[in-house]
């Protein structure tokens, strides 16, 4: 056990580190980046959640924010109604035939 306390600490440090960097490095090079979702689609993600949040945070509060709790509500029908016809006009990664493989 005391030898490999040694040879531990013999090594250089540096040079370990130099060593997984250069293979971090050559693993991250040949991953290829590949998009799913569309920017249409990521903002009707986003846009649905301060919608719904919205929504309901001023129907808790109600009183004069019932007005912004109705426009919510008209943006949530709205975001999904976009959704629905772009699952079936959109890119071919967003589209609801792609959802099931039959």
């Amino acid at each position: 056990m005391p030898s490999s306390i040694t040879s531990a600490s013999s090594a250089n440090p540096a040079t370990s580190v130099n060593t997984i960097n250069t293979e971090i490095n050559a693993v991250s090079s040949h991953k290829k980046r590949i998009l799913l979702w569309d920017l249409p689609l990521r903002l009707f993600h986003w846009l649905l959640v301060l919608a719904i949040t919205t929504a309901t945070v001023t129907g808790f509060v109600g009183g004069n924010w019932m007005n912004l709790h109705a426009k919510a509500g008209l943006a949530i029908v709205g975001l999904l109604s976009f959704r629905l016809a772009w699952g079936f006009v959109g890119t071919s990664y967003v589209r609801f035939s792609n959802f099931f493989r039959l």
